[in-house]
C-alpha cells in the first residue's frame, strides 16, 4: 500500500499519553513546519494542518532515500494525528496563552538552545590515553575494591537434556561458547548471550546459586535443570570479597569517569571564555528590598 493511500484507512485512536515537557518538545519541534507547502505528498491531515512524506523521512533519520515501510511508520502516523489532535485542542483553549506556559516554553527554548549549542562547540573531546587510564586506577585503587564475592561465567540454556549433553560433550572437545551459541541459538540454545559478565552470587541463575561458589575456575559442569531446561555451566573467575578488580574488569568505567571529567574541563573553560566577553553584574542587596 503506498503511503498516500492511508488517508482513506480509518484512524484508530490511541490513549492519549499525559502532557509531559517531552512531549511538548516534540510538539514544537515536529509541527513547526508543519502545513508547509513544500510540494511533498500528504500522508495524513487533522483539520488545516498537513503531514507530508517529506516530514515524516524527517522523523526517521538515516532512511536517506529509500522506501518507506509501511510496518514502520503506520505507529508515527497515528501518533502524529494524536499528538496533532491534542495540539490543536490546546490552541482552542488558549493554553499556550497562560502565563505559566509561556514562561515554561521560553525555558524550554532557552534550555534547547543552551544544549545544542553546548554540543556545537564541544563536539569533541581529546583522546583518552592508556597512560591516563593506568594513572587514574592506580590513584583510585580502594575504589576497585570488591564489596562483596563476584563470579564470572559462560553458560548454554539448552532446548532438551539430548542437547545438552551433545553441546557438553562438543566443549570438552575443545569448541566455545561463542560458536556454539552461534551455531545452536536459537533452534537448540535458547541464550544468545553466554557470559554472564561480574555478577554476586545473588544474580547467578537461581538453580546454579548454589553449584557456582563449590566450582573452579575452568571447570565446565551440567546439565542442571532450571525452569524446566537444562543448563551447562563453565565457571570462568571467582573473586572474594575486599580484593581488588583488575584494570580490564573496570576499563570501560575509568574511560567513563575520564570521558566526564575531560567534557566537564571544556565546558568550564568556554563557560570562562564566554563571561571573559560580557559585562556580568550581581546585586545581592536588591534581595533585601521591599
Amino acid at each position: 500500500m503506498s503511503l498516500p493511500k492511508l488517508m482513506g484507512e480509518k484512524v484508530k485512536r490511541k490513549s492519549p499519553s499525559k502532557w509531559t515537557i517531552p512531549f511538548l518538545l516534540t510538539v514544537l519541534v515536529g509541527l513547526a513546519c508543519t502545513g508547509r507547502n513544500d510540494n511533498s505528498p500528504v500522508v495524513a491531515r487533522v483539520g488545516h494542518r498537513t503531514l507530508t512524506v517529506k516530514e515524516l523521512r524527517a522523523m526517521l533519520p538515516d532512511t536517506g532515500h529509500s522506501p518507506l515501510e509501511l510496518q514502520v511508520v503506520r505507529p508515527l502516523i497515528y501518533r502524529w494525528i494524536d499528538r496533532e489532535v491534542l495540539y490543536q485542542a490546546a490552541e482552542e483553549a488558549r493554553i499556550g496563552e497562560r502565563e505559566d506556559i509561556v514562561r515554561q516554553l521560553q525555558q524550554l527554548r532557552r534550555d534547547l538552545l543552551i544544549e545544542y549549542f553546548l554540543a556545537d562547540k564541544i563536539a569533541t573531546l581529546p583522546e583518552i590515553t592508556e597512560a591516563e587510564v593506568k594513572a587514574y586506577y592506580d590513584q583510585n585503587r580502594d575504589y576497585f575494591v570488591r564489596d562483596y564475592p563476584e563470579y564470572r561465567y559462560f553458560y548454554l540454556i539448552c532446548k532438551d537434556r539430548k542437547t545438552a549433553i551433545r553441546l557438553k560433550r562438543e566443549l570438552r572437545e575443545g569448541k566455545d561458547f561463542a560458536t556454539l551459541v552461534s551455531e545452536n541459538y536459537p533452534q537448540n540454545v535458547l541464550n544468545s548471550e553466554w557470559d554472564s559478565g561480574y555478577v554476586p552470587l545473588e544474580r547467578v541463575l537461581p538453580a546454579l546459586q548454589r553449584i557456582v561458589p563449590s566450582l573452579q575456575p575452568g571447570t565446565l559442569y551440567g546439565p542442571v535443570m532450571t525452569q524446566g531446561k537444562p543448563v551447562l555451566i563453565r565457571l570462568v573467575e571467582r573473586h572474594k570479597a575486599n580484593t581488588l578488580k583488575s584494570l580490564e574488569q573496570v576499563r570501560a568505567e575509568i574511560e567513563q569517569r575520564l570521558r566526564e571529567e575531560k567534557y566537564r574541563e571544556a565546558y568550564q573553560q568556554l563557560l570562562n571564555s564566554l563571561k571573559n566577553k560580557k559585562r556580568i553584574e550581581i546585586h545581592f542587596e536588591a534581595l533585601t528590598e521591599k
